[in-house]
């Protein structure tokens, strides 16, 4: 039992450290991933990004309920959180019954829950507006519970520690691309 449970721990740790990242999370399809440098050109919209949560009460309770990871990789005691970009510098973010706003676009899957599955109110609605310089909106098209800024709102891009690649997509989300540094698709 001892070995399994050391395994468990130290798998993980070896992945990261050697740079891959398996993904448990349905925020973001796709099993592992390569975290590599990111540079201020890699922050746009659409790139998958690894970033480690501030230690705010908002995110301490969303490790609490279960929301995000316990880790020994961030400060507080997080796991990194793996999310796309939905906004940066100019964007402006607002908040619709549909769902969230970028610009004119509405994001897909990103309406905002104000309970969670057990009952619990989620936390309050971030301020939208213009994003920040130096500040992104991580936010998942993906999966609908996702627990990104939708809750928490923008992230200063200091929080960044790497952008992700994917490595291994699943067979269930083939429409997922592989994608190089130029954002062109791998053949």
């Amino acid at each position: 039992m001892a070995t399994i449970a050391s395994t468990a721990i130290i798998t993980p740790l070896l992945f990261w450290h050697n740079g891959l990242y398996i993904n448990v999370s349905p925020s973001v399809p796709g099993l592992l991933f390569q975290r590599t440098a990111i540079t201020a050109a890699d922050l746009t919209p659409g790139a998958l990004v690894f970033t480690c949560p501030p230690d705010t009460a908002v995110f301490r309770e969303a490790r609490d309920r279960g929301y995000l990871r316990w880790g020994i990789t961030c400060p507080g005691n997080y796991a990194p959180l793996l999310k796309p970009i939905a906004a940066r510098y100019p964007d402006q973010v607002s908040f619709t019954p549909d769902g969230v706003r970028v610009g004119w676009r509405t994001l897909p899957n990103s309406k905002r829950l104000h309970v969670d599955g057990q009952g619990r109110a989620m936390p309050s609605q971030p301020p939208a507006g213009l994003v920040p310089k130096q500040y992104v909106w991580l936010l998942s098209t993906h999966h609908p519970n996702s627990f990104d800024s939708r809750y928490f709102g923008a992230l200063p891009t200091t929080a960044i520690i790497g952008k992700a690649v994917p490595l291994l997509r699943p067979a269930t989300h083939p429409e997922l691309l592989l994608l190089n540094d130029n954002n062109k698709e791998r053949t």
